[in-house]
């Protein structure tokens, strides 16, 4: 029987994937059986260390304890990789989940639990203060509260907030735009170079990201751009989209359904 416990803070709200339920009970499962301290085992006759805050799993053993479909966890561990939750490595055999950042989600010792406690209790009291100052004030706005988002609606803008929705990441996530929205940039002004139709290069980002997804396949913008072409030839020639990569290896007929 399982024993013990784990954290689960409230600033797991902000997170992009929390409103997608099926990420959500994968991320949770994950810190639940996620090792607590790292420990030794023997894989192909070589010792290796599964570390702190890692699970040694698969896609079978996900399904059976969580239940979800196999479909489901793939695309939302996808989700989790996108959104900086966990980072993974595979074999043929076994797949080891990392989670980011473990320690913020369980600290190491009480004194740190205690810490995070007094300081987020402190937090807790700051707005009654606020309440009052705004009662005094004649309920003035507090000057913290950020500004309404604006979403853009240049073809650009419109392919990255495309490709957000593809990773599970809110429209409105500022964090996001100020660490990622340069490079998409450039990757989403070569589908427009490329398509010159912004509708096109909508259709292909979602097509090609549903392929990765359905795959199981690790992809980024990058990714999506480097694919591009091929999409654009198969929808010329066959009107349908099948793969990526077949064009490359020399094959010049129709790939197989």
């Amino acid at each position: 029987m399982n024993s013990g416990y784990i954290k689960l803070w409230r600033k797991i709200i902000d997170t992009s994937f929390f409103k997608r339920s099926h990420c959500l009970h994968l991320a949770i499962y994950i810190l639940l059986e996620a090792n607590h301290k790292a420990y030794k085992m023997i894989y192909d006759g070589k010792e290796m260390t599964i570390e702190r805050g890692q699970l040694v799993t698969g896609l079978f053993k996900l399904r059976e304890h969580t239940g979800l479909s196999i479909s489901k966890i793939r695309t939302s561990i996808q989700v989790l990789l996108n959104s900086g939750f966990l980072t993974k490595t595979s074999t043929s055999k076994m797949t080891i989940i990392t989670v980011c950042n473990y320690n913020e989600y369980q600290p190491t010792s009480t004194n740190e639990i205690t810490k995070d406690i007094t300081n987020q209790s402190q937090t807790n009291r700051k707005p009654i203060a606020t309440i009052q100052e705004c009662k005094e004030c004649n309920n003035t706005t507090s000057l913290s509260e950020k500004p309404e988002y604006k979403p853009k609606t240049d073809p650009v803008s419109l392919l990255i907030y495309g490709f957000k929705d593809k990773t599970g990441v809110k429209m409105d996530d500022r964090d996001w735009d100020t660490a990622n929205w340069s490079w998409a940039k450039k990757e989403a002004n070569k589908m427009i170079e490329l398509f010159k139709q912004p509708d096109v290069a909508l259709q292909c980002l979602s097509d090609l990201c549903d392929y990765y997804i359905k795959q199981g396949l690790s992809w980024n913008f990058s990714t999506i751009t480097k694919a591009m072409s091929d999409w654009k030839f198969q929808k010329e020639h066959y009107g349908k989209f099948y793969t990526t990569g077949w064009r490359k290896r020399g094959e010049t007929d129709e790939p197989n359904k």
